[in-house]
């Protein structure tokens, strides 16, 4: 025999053997997963700004109930009658941060506040009653744990075998956002940790011993659930395509969360759903998948000083607005409400107005650039714009890389230059001019505070610096200071506090001695609300809860009179006097929720 000859036999063997992988890739194609029986279950629409945006329900592990937080309140819902029980107020909880559900699906593991103090508690649902549990992530079975820790300087994901109670670090050095096990229980999925919101999607067999990434630098969020057949990982994706952190910080981008399937063999990526809006896997129950839909709207909305109707002077991804000092230019945050990104897309807009209040053209970006740049005030000669930023001067991915600041900046419009100005703390938020412009009021957590208070910083004259700050106040507050308002005509300045619970109280703190006298207590539900003064300094406008949605009210601030201006079925926050004091301008914000499911084939 020829060695021509010996090679042949080989060769034909690599050619069966591509063709039959080809076959096998082929059938898997083929072999799609498709929704059937699409079905809304459930609606709500929240009240709150921000808080109830990025939160979403979770499915039980048994598939019989759904919780979610709902303003706040931490909501458990029997399926499929979805009779909405608040099981947090019923164990004294003021507000629910997060939670999770145990393996046997009847308890839950609830974060939250009491009386200003974060608090953890376990109920069981049937019982009523503190439940324990071995902590992590179990299989359906029961037969494994798999859980996050570190010890004797090993750190990563370990593996509990329920028979034997031997723990082993199976995965070194990763740190899991979600763990998952297959139906079967033979393969854990892990979505892990990779440089702020992108992740890698690990695939970790446990009779091997052998894990590998499936997917890199996901564009996504948790939950991700198996397929019936384990064949499958689904899970809610901006796209197939890696994450890359220049992305996040466009203001408007085709960047919603839709339903993909990813191959666990052949890493194959399919999109199997999108709406228009995000699309949010919350669990899986035998063939049937839920997910949440989240749409949020916010515009820009105008009504007279006396209340009354609204009309719309910018349309969507538009709030926070704040008149220019000759009244003919309104700005705004701009940008739209995306889970994987806000608010590091928020750039911050202006829009040109006639001498009617109509707009004399579409909007345009006033101050924008790489991570969030919100909550514009100018200055009362229109020369200097000052908001709040993380500005980095590269794309970033997280709040806490380097590159980003937390302070307040200034623009000078006369030369189109920005500096920072302020940046002495963290979550430093909203400010103020004084009337002369020689100085901002502004709120932030000091390094040694753990809330919120107001400062006053005194600028230089070119407004590029700062020569002192000081606290506004003799004496802290009980609570957060959220927002703050400058008299125009007065040595006044109104705070907004926090005093949980959607407890609000308005102050006006006197200059002059650093005292301060209470205005009004309100309910409000958003992180602020928003005050302004009249352009007399006569009267504060605020938002406060009221006929089932926030509303805006004056208060007469001589004898207290209280006025409600506007009887919405939308929410009203942000609100600001224009300079000739006849026009309110304000957010007008509506938020929907719903969960869906669908049958899988």
């Amino acid at each position: 025999m020829t060695p021509k000859s010996k090679i042949k036999p080989s060769f034909h063997f690599l050619l069966i053997l591509w063709f039959s992988l080809s076959l096998f890739s082929s059938c898997q194609d083929d072999h799609r997963i498709t929704f059937s029986r699409i079905q809304k279950i459930h609606s709500w629409k929240p009240r709150t700004l921000y808080r109830d945006f990025y939160t979403w329900p979770k499915l039980s592990p048994d598939g019989s109930r759904i919780a979610f937080i709902r303003e706040g309140q931490l909501m458990v819902s029997e399926l499929p009658e979805f009779n909405d029980k608040d099981v947090s107020t019923a164990i004294g909880f003021d507000r629910v941060s997060d939670f999770s559900w145990r393996r046997n699906s009847k308890a839950l593991d609830i974060i939250g506040y009491k009386e200003k103090k974060n608090f953890v508690k376990c109920v069981d649902l049937d019982k009523d009653q503190t439940t324990t549990s071995f902590p992590g992530v179990w299989s359906e079975d029961a037969q494994y744990c798999a859980f996050y820790n570190e010890k004797d300087g090993r750190k990563g994901i370990w593996l509990t075998q329920t028979q034997s109670q031997a723990s082993e670090l199976v995965l070194a050095d990763f740190i899991p956002r979600y763990m998952t096990f297959s139906h079967q229980g033979g393969i854990l999925a892990v979505m892990a940790e990779d440089e702020g919101v992108s992740n890698r999607l690990i695939v970790y067999h446990i009779n091997d011993n052998q894990h590998y990434v499936l997917h890199d630098k996901i564009d996504g969020v948790e939950p991700i659930v198996f397929s019936p057949d384990d064949q499958y990982i689904l899970l809610s994706m901006v796209s197939d395509q890696s994450f890359r952190a220049e992305d996040i910080h466009k203001p408007v981008a085709d960047r919603d969360l839709d339903i993909y399937s990813i191959h666990i063999v052949t890493g194959q990526t399919r999109k199997l759903y999108e709406s228009l809006n995000e699309d949010v896997i919350i669990g899986m129950s035998g063939n049937t998948l839920y997910w949440t839909e989240i749409r949020t709207v916010l515009s820009v909305g105008l009504l007279s000083f006396d209340g009354g109707d609204i009309s719309t002077l910018v349309n969507d991804h538009a709030f926070d607005p704040v008149w220019h000092p000759k009244g003919n230019k309104i700005s705004y945050s701009y940008g739209q409400f995306r889970l994987m990104d806000f608010p590091m897309n928020w750039d911050i807009g202006s829009i040109e107005l006639d001498g009617s209040l109509h707009s004399e053209s579409t909007g345009y970006i006033e101050v924008g650039g790489f991570h969030e740049d919100m909550l514009p005030m100018w200055s009362p000669d229109g020369q200097f714009f000052a908001f709040h930023s993380h500005r980095s001067p590269f794309p970033v991915s997280s709040y806490r890389e380097d590159g980003s600041t937390d302070g307040i900046w200034i623009k000078d419009t006369a030369n189109d230059s920005e500096k920072l100005a302020v940046n002495m703390g963290y979550e430093t938020a909203m400010c103020d001019w004084s009337p002369d412009g020689k100085k901002l009021v502004f709120t932030t957590i000091a390094p040694e505070d753990h809330l919120h208070k107001a400062w006053i910083c005194e600028l230089e004259h070119t407004k590029s610096g700062s020569h002192s700050i000081k606290p506004l106040l003799k004496e802290d507050l009980e609570g957060d200071v959220l927002a703050v308002s400058w008299s125009p005509l007065k040595h006044e300045i109104a705070i907004e506090e926090d005093l949980g619970g959607f407890k609000r109280v308005i102050w006006i703190a006197d200059l002059a001695d650093g005292s301060k006298r209470k205005i009004v207590e309100y309910t409000c539900m958003p992180r602020w609300g928003g005050l302004d003064f009249s352009t007399e300094g006569e009267y504060l406008i605020y938002a406060a809860f009221a006929n089932e949605h926030h509303q805006l009210f004056k208060i007469k601030l001589d004898d207290l009179a209280n006025t409600q201006l506007t009887y919405q079925e939308q929410e009203l926050f942000h609100p600001q006097v224009s300079p000739d004091g006849d026009f309110i301008v304000c957010s007008v914000y509506d938020h929907f929720k719903s969960i869906w499911k669908a049958d899988l084939k």
